[in-house]
Formats: C-alpha cells, sequence, structure tokens
C-alpha cells in the first residue's frame, strides 16, 4: 500500500481475508475520510477489492471530517464499517458504511451505501453483526457519558423492536 492511512481496527474473515480501517488525510486541513483495506491471508493486499485492495469513502461535501471506529464482516464477506462523521469540527454525528465483499458501497443499503445520523451526536465505538445479520453499534453520546446500544436492520433502518425504538441508553 502506498497510501498514509492510521489502522483503528481489524477484523479477520472465515476464510482468512484481514480487513483494517483507518482513517486517511483528504486535504491539509486535517480533514480524514475513512478507508478499508483488505488482505489476503498471505499478507498481500486483494487486488479485486476497492482500487488494488484499498477502498476510501467519499462521504458528501457537508461532511468535515469521517472517522471509522469499528468493523464487522458479514458472513458472505461484506463489510460494516462505524465511526464519526463531523459536520464542523467538534460536532459528530454517528456514521456507518456498508461495503461489498468487491469493495464498493452497497447501495441497497440506505440507497447509496452509508448513513450519517444527523440528529445523534453521537460516536460509534463498537458494531457487530447479530445473528439475524442485524448490525448492533455500541456508541456514546458526545456531550456526556452515556453509553448507548441501537440496532438497524440489514438494510439501515433503526430497528424499533429494540430497546426504545432502536436504542438502549445507559446512564
Amino acid at each position: 500500500f502506498h497510501v498514509r492511512v492510521s489502522p483503528v481496527a481489524l477484523a479477520v474473515a472465515p476464510d482468512g481475508d484481514i480487513v483494517i480501517v483507518g482513517d486517511a488525510p483528504v486535504s491539509i486541513e486535517d480533514q480524514t475520510t475513512f478507508a478499508v483495506m483488505r488482505l489476503r491471508p498471505n499478507g498481500r493486499p486483494d487486488t479485486s477489492f476497492g482500487h488494488d485492495g484499498i477502498l476510501r469513502i467519499h462521504f458528501p461535501a457537508t461532511i468535515f471530517s469521517a472517522e471509522p471506529k469499528a468493523v464487522a464482516i458479514t458472513p458472505k464477506g461484506g463489510i460494516v464499517v462505524a465511526g464519526e462523521a463531523d459536520l464542523a469540527p467538534a460536532e459528530p454525528r454517528l456514521a456507518i458504511v456498508r461495503i461489498t465483499p468487491t469493495g464498493h458501497l452497497l447501495s441497497s443499503f440506505r440507497g447509496h451505501g452509508f448513513d450519517i445520523f444527523d440528529a445523534f451526536r453521537l460516536v460509534a465505538t463498537a458494531v457487530h453483526l447479530d445473528p439475524q445479520k442485524r448490525i448492533v453499534i455500541g456508541s456514546r453520546c458526545f456531550y456526556g457519558e452515556q453509553f448507548m446500544a441501537l440496532r438497524l436492520t440489514q438494510r439501515g433502518r433503526l430497528d424499533t423492536t429494540f430497546g426504545a425504538r432502536g436504542f438502549a441508553v445507559f446512564d
């Protein structure tokens, strides 16, 4: 790889592929975005994934900066990345990205492969897939000490059967 990336999390697929997520610079103003890399079990880049083994997520221009925090791999090799996207410095929002096994955004997830939960000042710290392939996210509120868990459907909608309208909050 010939790209500056600060790794923050990794996951190993059942077939031995290794997925590493980190933040990659997008400008000289300390702005970053999600970078997702996939290695084969032998440690070489998986050139069938993204562009020579790496995918940078291009968020809308309204996003000042984005940092991944956690990654999970679906049973079929898809990837879920959770983190934060800042609308401005120190204004984080929860960001979720779904990626196909070939390194493209999964268009059936929220229509374009990612979602920014604009109404919530949350920072994702963990992500996992439950046995029904729903996305479970551990998060903290940016302004406070609350821990929160939320669950999304496979398509990225809040699962209102979980907790209170999709959220479980611990003070």
